[in-house]
């Protein structure tokens, strides 16, 4: 039974790692915010579809919704130093760099043409219709 003890004690450990993306292009913000799916301004992820919060992550999240999974993702380029053109746009299911029109997946940032680093990405967790976004 000691042993048993150990291990879990070891992997809880083990789990508690840094959560960062050690992206040296995007600076490590704080990001826990809440979404109330009942808010007009959130209808979109009701019914399928995105929303935008400009004020949160490096540069803005977009809250995604397939109709069965919602994600999120920040909005700055991830392979790109921040500069004016660093904001990327979202062309659903991706979000694209104006810099050089990378594309990354909405759904879990996969940059599509493999070029290092994926968008960030937050979780998601759903609590009625409340939405809690954080790292």
């Amino acid at each position: 039974m000691k042993y048993v003890f150990y291990l879990f004690f070891i992997l809880g450990l083990i789990s508690c790692g840094d959560t960062t993306d050690n992206n040296p292009n995007l600076p490590n913000v704080n990001v826990n915010f809440t979404v109330d799916l009942n808010l007009p301004q959130n209808n979109n992820l009701i019914i399928g579809g995105h929303v935008i919060y400009q004020s949160v992550g490096v540069r803005g999240i977009v809250v995604d919704f397939n109709g069965l999974t919602y994600s999120a993702v920040d909005l700055a380029c991830p392979h790109k130093e921040l500069q004016n053109c660093s904001t990327m746009t979202v062309d659903n299911p991706f979000v694209v760099c104006p810099c050089d029109n990378e594309r990354f997946q909405i759904f879990d940032g996969a940059s599509v043409n493999d070029i290092g680093y994926s968008a960030r990405t937050y979780q998601v967790a759903k609590n009625g219709n409340i939405l809690r976004i954080s790292n």
